[in-house]
């Protein structure tokens, strides 16, 4: 990412979107994919953002300084003979001399094929904070999971009025749940 546009818009929310197919070694559908797992036991893709600082300017040598994990995931449900989407909502860091996105940790030996990879800006709208609240989208899309290895899942008709609802299970203790990331950024003090 261009550094001097990130530096412009650090501190603002940044929505990233993409599609993925996951194969094996053969080409066939990777059965050993499971977003339902943590990011960090390598089972299904994330985005990652690493930013690097100058350590020193003359040279331009980079000293590692970050790297921003978890920042979108795989929208479930997810079937692996399907093109996945990867998606998720963040703040965009500022004072890096370089800025790059990876899609990472899904299991070993598993290819990835993306397409339509986008970035954006994300508008923030008072009258609606949620998105994706009553899962008008028939997915997971926008919502993520907090505190642990909780299999989201999505139960079409069983809302209220037969709409659709977002349900976590697996859960081992009281503030493990389905979680979004509110971009706050119109909303001010007293509100």
């Amino acid at each position: 990412l261009n550094s001097m546009c990130t530096d412009a818009v650090g501190g603002q929310f940044y929505e990233f979107n993409a599609w993925m197919q996951m194969t094996d070694a053969d080409g066939n559908p990777a059965t050993n994919v499971d977003p339902n797992k943590e990011w960090w036991r390598n089972m299904s893709p994330i985005l990652t953002i690493n930013d690097r600082q100058y350590r020193d300017a003359s040279t331009k040598e980079y000293l590692y300084t970050a790297e921003h994990r978890d920042l979108a995931a795989v929208v479930r449900p997810y079937n692996n003979h399907q093109w996945a989407r990867v998606h998720g909502i963040f703040k965009m860091m500022t004072g890096s001399s370089r800025v790059w996105i990876e899609l990472e940790r899904a299991p070993d030996n598993v290819k990835f094929i993306l397409d339509s990879a986008a970035l954006t800006p994300l508008t923030c709208s008072r009258d609606s904070l949620v998105r994706n609240g009553n899962l008008e989208t028939n997915d997971s899309l926008y919502w993520d999971t907090y505190g642990g290895d909780l299999v989201l899942e999505v139960l079409h008709g069983a809302g209220p009025n037969g709409g659709h609802a977002l349900k976590s299970s697996s859960r081992n203790w009281y503030d493990q749940t389905q979680s979004q990331a509110l971009n706050i950024d119109c909303v001010n003090a007293g509100d």
